[in-house]
C-alpha cells in the first residue's frame, strides 16, 4: 500500500516541475507593436458659383476670393429685383462636417432694412443648422435675394454688405444610414463608416434635346460588403447640353454631359441649335480617375480607374435635329441595362444606325461624337460632317454617334450600364423602353428589365431625367 502512494506522489512532482519550465518560457517572450496614424482633414469649402437669373438687377457677379469666401453684388433698381446664384459645398476632406450655424453680421440699421427691403432665402432641401456635409461630398445651394414687391417702410440706405455666414462643426456622433450624391461636375467621394453591407444605387443622365426627344438615363443597384474606411469615388453624369446653350457660335462645340457624354456640334448657318450632346454616365469605383486623361467631359483612356468600376448607370443619348426639307426629329437612345437603346430615324434607313453600348462594345467609358472633319465655320454639313447628329451617351461603354458624313439628323445611342461585379448580389438595372436580359447563364450580371416610368427625382427603378444621382445606404 505504501509504494502505491509514493508512486503517485512521484508523478505530481513531475508534472508540476515541467508546467513550471513551460511558465518560465512563456514570461520570456516578448510582443512588438508597431502603430501608424492616418492625416484627417477638415475641408469644407465653396466651389462652382454661378449667377442663375435675375430680374433688371445692373451688374450681377458672383466670384470666390478664396475657397471659404464668396462675394456677391449686384443694384436693384425697383421692387421685384432679384438675384439667384448657385453654389456647391464641398467637404474635401476625411471629417464628416455638420452646419452649426447660418447667421448674419449686421447692424441694427441693416437688420431693419434686411426686415423691410430685402428678402433672402437659402433654397434647398435639407441644407440647414445641424444638417450634414459627409467627406467626399458635394452639396448645391441656391442663394435667393429680392427687393421686396411689398415694402412697406424704407431706410435711407443705398449699399447694404451682407455677410451670410455657414459655420461648419465636426460632429460628435454621425447616425445616417443613406448618403446620397447628385450631380456637381466633379468627382465625390465615400468613406465607408462601419463594415457591413451597402446598397448601391446609380442613375445616368439624360442626353440633351428639347421636347423629350433626349433618351433617358438608366438606373442600376446592388449590394456590396464592404470595410470601415474603405474609400469609393463616385462620379455622377451631367445631362447634356443642346446648341440653344451656345446659340451665337458660328461653328461650336456641345460638350457633352460630365461622365462620358460624347460631344456634338452645331453650325449656325444651318440653325441645328436644338442638337444635343450625350448625357454622362454615373458611377462607383474604387480607383480614383486619372486628371491628365481628362478631356472634356470624360476621362479617355484611363482604363485603370475605368477597370475599378463596381456598379455603372448609362447616360441617354443628344437628339439629332434638322430643321430643312421637313425632315423629322430623331430622338435620342435611352441608357442603361445591358444594352444602351439603338436609334432609329424616320428617314434615311439605308444608312447605318447608331447602335447602344454592350457590356463589350462601342467605346468604353464614353459615348462616341459625330463625325467631324474640319473646324472651319460654316461647313457644308451635305457633304463633311454631321452638325444635326446627337451625341452618345456616356455608360460601361458608351453609346455609338452617327459615322455618316452628312446631316441624317440621327440622335446619338444610349450608353450601357453595369452590375458584373462579383461582389455585387441582389442586383439589377432598370432602363426606358430597353431590351430585357433573356440569358439565363449570365442573367445575375446583365438582369435588366424595362420600364416606362421615369422621373427627375431619383427614384427606384426608374428611368432618370435630367442630370444623374448616386445614393449608398447601410443595410447592416
Amino acid at each position: 500500500m505504501r509504494r502505491r502512494n509514493i508512486r503517485k506522489f512521484i508523478i505530481l512532482i513531475l508534472i508540476l516541475c515541467i508546467s513550471i519550465g513551460f511558465a518560465v518560457i512563456t514570461a520570456s517572450l516578448i510582443m512588438n507593436a508597431s502603430f501608424s496614424f492616418t492625416n484627417s482633414s477638415f475641408d469644407l469649402h465653396f466651389s462652382n458659383i454661378n449667377v442663375l437669373s435675375t430680374s433688371t438687377v445692373t451688374s450681377p457677379t458672383a466670384t470666390i476670393t478664396d475657397s471659404t469666401t464668396i462675394n456677391y453684388s449686384g443694384t436693384f433698381n425697383k421692387p421685384g429685383d432679384y438675384i439667384d446664384f448657385s453654389f456647391y459645398i464641398v467637404n474635401g476632406g476625411t471629417i464628416d462636417g455638420q452646419i452649426s450655424q447660418i447667421n448674419t453680421n449686421l447692424t441694427s440699421e441693416q437688420a431693419n432694412y434686411i426686415t423691410y427691403s430685402l428678402k433672402y432665402e437659402i433654397e434647398k432641401t435639407n441644407v440647414g443648422v445641424n444638417d450634414y456635409v459627409y467627406a467626399g461630398q458635394s452639396r448645391k445651394v441656391i442663394a435667393h435675394f429680392e427687393y421686396k414687391e411689398d415694402i412697406d417702410d424704407f431706410i435711407d440706405l443705398s449699399n447694404l454688405n451682407l455677410n451670410l455666414t455657414m459655420n461648419f462643426i465636426q460632429p460628435q456622433t454621425v447616425t445616417t444610414t443613406v448618403w446620397n450624391y447628385e450631380y456637381s461636375g466633379t468627382e465625390q467621394y465615400f468613406i465607408v463608416p462601419k463594415t457591413g453591407k451597402y446598397k448601391l444605387e446609380v442613375w445616368g443622365a439624360s442626353g440633351g434635346g428639347v421636347d423629350g426627344y433626349y433618351g433617358y438615363g438608366g438606373y442600376s443597384r446592388g449590394t456590396i460588403s464592404l470595410n470601415k474606411n474603405q474609400k469609393l469615388y463616385l462620379y455622377v453624369g451631367g445631362q447634356g447640353k443642346t446648341g440653344m446653350d451656345n446659340p451665337n457660335a458660328n461653328l461650336s462645340l456641345i460638350t457633352g454631359g460630365w461622365n462620358g457624354g460624347g460631344s456634338a456640334y452645331l453650325d449656325k448657318q444651318f440653325g441645328y441649335y436644338n442638337t444635343g450632346s450625350g448625357g454622362g454616365s454615373t458611377d462607383i469605383r474604387t480607383i480614383r480617375a486619372d486628371v491628365t486623361y481628362q478631356n472634356y467631359s470624360y476621362y479617355t483612356n484611363d482604363t485603370t480607374s475605368l477597370n475599378s468600376r463596381i456598379i455603372v448607370a448609362g447616360g441617354g443619348g443628344g437628339e439629332g435635329h434638322d430643321h430643312t426639307d421637313g425632315h423629322p426629329v430623331s430622338s435620342g437612345g435611352h441608357g442603361g441595362g445591358y444594352i444602351g437603346v439603338g436609334v432609329t430615324s424616320a428617314w434615311e434607313d439605308s444608312h447605318t444606325h447608331p447602335l447602344g453600348g454592350t457590356q463589350s462594345s462601342i467605346t468604353f467609358g464614353y459615348g462616341a461624337s459625330p463625325v467631324m472633319t474640319s473646324t472651319t465655320d460654316h461647313l457644308d454639313a451635305g457633304n463633311n460632317s454631321s452638325f444635326c447628329s446627337g451625341g452618345g451617351g456616356g455608360g460601361y461603354y458608351g453609346g455609338e454617334a452617327s459615322i455618316y458624313q452628312g446631316c441624317r439628323n440621327f440622335g446619338g445611342a444610349g450608353g450601357s450600364g453595369y452590375i458584373g461585379n462579383t461582389s455585387l448580389t441582389s442586383k439589377i438595372m432598370y432602363c426606358y423602353n430597353c431590351q430585357e436580359s433573356t440569358e439565363e447563364a449570365n442573367e445575375t450580371n446583365i438582369k435588366t428589365r424595362s420600364t416606362t416610368d421615369v422621373s427627375s427625382i431619383a427614384t427606384a427603378n426608374y428611368a432618370k431625367n435630367g442630370n444623374g444621382y448616386a445614393k449608398i445606404t447601410f443595410t447592416g
